[in-house]
């Protein structure tokens, strides 16, 4: 047990263990087309797999096979886009949204197919 007189020493405990989004990176969504853009690879390492913050502009809505929810971030240029999915229980929440509605989401990214990198698991911020 940790003594009274170290409360530090619980908190920076707590501060490694429990997830938190607030430790999460943030990037906009065309900071991170473009990461993609001058090198896959080194993007694929960066960002597959993770968890980031993603700041953008909707640019559309659309529904998986599923019903689950899909956003699609502008990514700075035409044809260029984040695909956020999120789960079927935040369907109504992002029925809120509208094209052009500046969003942060919290997403682990997949992987990039042609203009579109993919995003899983996503929530608001």
């Amino acid at each position: 047990m940790i003594p009274s007189r170290h409360p530090f020493a619980l908190t920076l405990i707590l501060v490694l263990i429990l997830p938190s989004s607030a430790h999460a990176e943030t990037i906009t969504a065309s900071a991170l087309f473009q990461a993609y853009e001058q090198n896959e690879i080194v993007a694929e390492d960066s960002y597959n797999g993770r968890r980031i913050g993603i700041d953008g502009r909707v640019a559309g809505l659309k529904q998986a096979i599923m019903g689950a929810p899909i956003v699609l971030l502008d990514a700075g240029a035409p044809n260029q886009w984040i695909s956020c999915h999120f789960p079927q229980k935040a369907q109504a929440e992002i029925a809120k949204l509208q094209i052009g509605d500046p969003v942060s989401f919290s997403c682990r990214i997949k992987y990039r197919m042609g203009n579109t990198i993919h995003a899983s698991a996503c929530s608001l911020k």
